[in-house]
């Protein structure tokens, strides 16, 4: 297998043949849950397989989890939120030190 082959472009992921993969380089891969979901976090290296089976009690492979890019978010400007439909932005400020209703600042 040709460098180039080894090397495919996904988003922002790049993979790479996992010969080519430096020890120190793998991450560790934890499961744990936030608000009732499963989320798998990768610390201590940058590498991670891109299929992770899954087994059960007697070893055997009863699916794979494969990585795909990260759905990217976009910055909201001003002409975006006009053009997806917003008319009105209502911003609240407070001023808990100013008068009538403060009688005196607190420091």
């Amino acid at each position: 297998m040709s460098e180039e082959e080894a090397r495919v472009e996904i988003g922002e992921l790049q993979q790479i043949a996992a010969s080519e993969v430096k020890p120190e380089d793998v991450g560790t891969l934890t499961l744990e849950y936030r608000e009732g979901q499963p989320v798998l976090t990768v610390s201590w290296g940058t590498a991670i397989p891109s299929g992770v089976p899954v087994l059960d009690e007697s070893g055997q492979v009863v699916a794979v989890y494969e990585t795909v890019p990260a759905p990217q978010t976009k910055a909201l400007t001003m002409p975006s939120l006009m053009t997806g439909g917003v008319e009105n932005i209502n911003v609240m400020t407070y001023d808990f030190f100013g008068t009538p209703w403060a009688e005196k600042q607190v420091r």
